[in-house]
């Protein structure tokens, strides 16, 4: 008859006439390889590329290490940034990290100074009050030892403004 369908027979089928899900419940394993129209059989023998051997040969797909991005430790100086219109801008910049990305820098540090921005004159009036303070520390008790650490910390910090806005002038 046109336009009528046949079911299949259920004949053979496990009790209930669902049919076998999966290959091993159906009696056995994978079964034989066919190879794809079109494509010759790879190499290797029984359809099968072959595998490497010995110590250390690779399994599968080589995949790339993931890594954490590298970092670096920043001092006391200056940095330098190019921006859109290739043009460089010089930073003074304290203590902190950089860790680059794949597609740019992050710079983390405790303070930054656009050379444009410094206020010369600030600067050196700070560079004179550090070094007054380092000349009148003479005792050597551990108070004093922290207060020439200052004092030579600040000095650094005004020298380095002072050699950055020098760029820019």
């Amino acid at each position: 008859m046109r336009g009528t369908a046949t079911r299949p027979s259920r004949e053979g089928l496990p009790a209930g006439g669902a049919r076998a899900a999966s290959p091993a419940a159906r009696g056995g394993g994978r079964g034989p390889r066919r190879a794809r129209p079109g494509r010759p059989p790879p190499a290797g023998g029984a359809g099968r590329p072959p595998r490497p051997a010995g110590p250390g040969a690779r399994r599968g797909p080589r995949r790339a290490p993931r890594r954490r991005p590298p970092h670096q430790l920043l001092g006391l100086g200056e940095t330098r940034i190019r921006t859109v219109g290739d043009d460089w801008e010089y930073i003074a910049t304290g203590i902190g990290y950089a860790q680059v990305l794949f597609d740019k820098v992050l710079v983390v540090v405790d303070h930054a100074e656009l050379a444009g921005a410094i206020d010369v004159a600030r600067a050196e009036k700070a560079e004179e009050r550090a070094r007054a303070r380092m000349r009148e520390s003479g005792d050597l008790g551990a108070r004093a030892e922290v207060d020439y650490f200052r004092a030579e910390e600040a000095l650094k910090r005004a020298v380095n403004r002072l050699n950055v806005a020098r760029r820019v002038r």
